[in-house]
């Protein structure tokens, strides 16, 4: 797999020739793989001839290499690289992936001494030096965000929507219906793995079922968008009848391509215009502001304050997107910059980015503009555990902030890349309202003297609802959640049942309606 799931169409096709095959046990083979960055089925391979030749210095290095250029159990690359690192003729570069490995593993001093020491190996080479003092900042800057830890909860949204392929890129709509996303899965539009032993990125969706509060199994999106090739869902507008799509194919790769919806379906990918496609794009997002329509995307060129950087267009009345500018040093760095999207209320940017004050590889920041200087303010870290030592590059977030969507490799995940719903427990959660009646079922029309509690079975707490005494009706504000309904009423059996205020779909102040059966005593 490319870093970042972004490769060049041209170096998976001439991987593709030269190295896919049926892995076998010789070390030729496990070479051959290793050399064109096929480390999936290098690693297999690697394994079996440690087993073998436990103390092999080539075996065991390569092999921590595979472990952590993958996202598939990347610790386990430590005690490869550790058997490497003791001979002192080992490649130089063991001890910056040992210090990478150290890093990812929250092993923050020992990251830090394995980068010094990478840093006497090659002290005549600049670059690598400027980018292992990078390395070692990222330490520095876990230790303080780990110190201050946000108050957040991760959900796995399980087998539906995620499998042990990466899964990732995901974009929620802004009432929380539409959930779209990159899978490599197996079972899309291509049966042959692809040079770095993944199967082609496909477009996947999928809808909330109301009734039960969970999404549905994910969907391909078809034809006419997915191909053999590769396909990434990198941007969305905020009602997601608008996509943005990143594609890898013989004569399209690094442009940004879009397609709407019509009816049911959506029609067939279209080029942005030349004012986004001039160099080299690879994502962006679509919102609606006070003065229309904006799209934030990426791109790399030789104006470009660092590696990639955030530019912003406005839709032009003909439906056209506008000249971009440019959003300057506040967002952009000398790093890589990456997935920018505007919150609802218009003033919050969401993006990551390699640099600012990232704790490891990419970083998801927000910034917030300023109406005064009419400019985006200081880049801001969401902290951990939103963002770790390894890399989280996209992050959708729901307009009243309670929550969003990433995707992330946990311990609980179902393999690679999984995507996770995050919720910020320190934002104020919505109420959502449940109304209805107490219906007497020998239909005596009396004055109700009842009482309804309303008990948080997380938190034992209980709130306290009075019917209407002539008609029974009553209205329940419940923040998402379980709780135990009893319903005390004069002449009547106690009611006690279970209530589910689902949390995903539901967007503030939903009104549901449950009527609960009185039986005489």
């Amino acid at each position: 797999m490319a870093k970042n799931y972004r490769w060049g169409l041209l170096c998976i096709l001439f991987i593709s020739t030269q190295c896919i095959a049926q892995p076998g046990k010789e070390p030729e083979d496990a070479n051959e793989f290793f050399k064109y960055n096929n480390y999936i089925m290098a690693m297999p391979i690697y394994k079996a001839l440690i087993r073998k030749d436990p103390s092999n210095p080539e075996y065991n290095y390569r092999l921590g290499i595979c472990y952590i250029e993958t996202r598939i159990n990347r610790l386990e690359a430590i005690p490869f690289l550790e058997r490497v690192s003791k001979d002192p003729q080992c490649p130089p570069d063991t001890w910056f992936y040992l210090g990478k490995a150290y890093l990812i593993s929250n092993q923050l001093d020992k990251a830090i001494a394995a980068y010094e020491k990478y840093k006497t190996l090659v002290t005549k080479d600049k670059s690598e030096m400027d980018i292992t003092d990078h390395q070692i900042e990222m330490c520095e800057n876990a230790k303080e965000l780990r110190a201050k830890p946000v108050n957040v909860k991760f959900t796995n949204l399980g087998p539906e929507i995620n499998t042990v392929y990466p899964d990732y890129f995901p974009w929620v709509t802004n009432d929380e219906q539409l959930l779209f996303f990159t899978s490599r899965r197996k079972g899309g539009h291509t049966t042959q793995q692809e040079g770095d032993g993944y199967y082609s990125s496909d477009l996947y969706v999928s809808a909330v079922n109301l009734t039960v509060g969970k999404w549905e199994k994910a969907k391909n999106l078809g034809t006419t968008i997915n191909t053999n090739l590769d396909e990434e869902i990198v941007g969305i507008s905020p009602d997601g009848k608008e996509l943005v799509v990143y594609i890898d194919h013989i004569d399209q790769v690094e442009d940004l391509y879009t397609t709407t919806k019509k009816g049911n379906n959506y029609l067939k990918l279209e080029p942005m215009s030349e004012n986004v496609n001039k160099e080299k794009e690879y994502s962006g997002s679509i919102a609606n502001t006070e003065n229309g329509q904006v799209l934030f995307f990426v791109r790399k060129d030789k104006t470009c304050i660092g590696l990639t950087d955030i530019f912003m267009s406005r839709r032009l009345p003909t439906g056209e997107w506008g000249p971009a500018f440019n959003l300057g040093p506040n967002i952009n760095t000398k790093y890589k910059e990456d997935f920018p999207w505007l919150s609802k209320d218009g003033k919050t940017l969401y993006f990551s980015s390699e640099g600012h004050n990232s704790m490891g590889g990419f970083d998801i920041f927000k910034s917030v503009w300023d109406d005064d200087l009419q400019f985006f303010g200081p880049a801001q870290n969401l902290g951990y555990p939103v963002n770790t030592t390894d890399d989280e590059q996209q992050i959708t977030i729901l307009p009243d902030n309670r929550a969003g969507y990433l995707s992330a490799v946990r311990p609980e995940g179902l393999g690679d890349l999984d995507i996770y719903r995050i919720k910020f427990e320190d934002e104020e959660q919505p109420f959502n309202l449940v109304l209805g009646k107490i219906i007497p079922a020998d239909s005596a029309k009396v004055k109700l003297v009842a009482t309804i509690i309303a008990e948080d079975e997380k938190t034992h707490e209980q709130l306290v609802f009075k019917p209407t005494s002539s008609s029974g009706r009553f209205v329940m504000a419940l923040h998402p959640g379980k709780y135990k309904i009893t319903i005390d009423c004069e002449g009547y059996k106690k009611v006690s049942e279970d209530l589910v205020v689902f949390d995903i779909g539901t967007p503030p102040y939903k009104e549901t309606q449950k009527d609960f059966l009185l039986i005489k005593n």
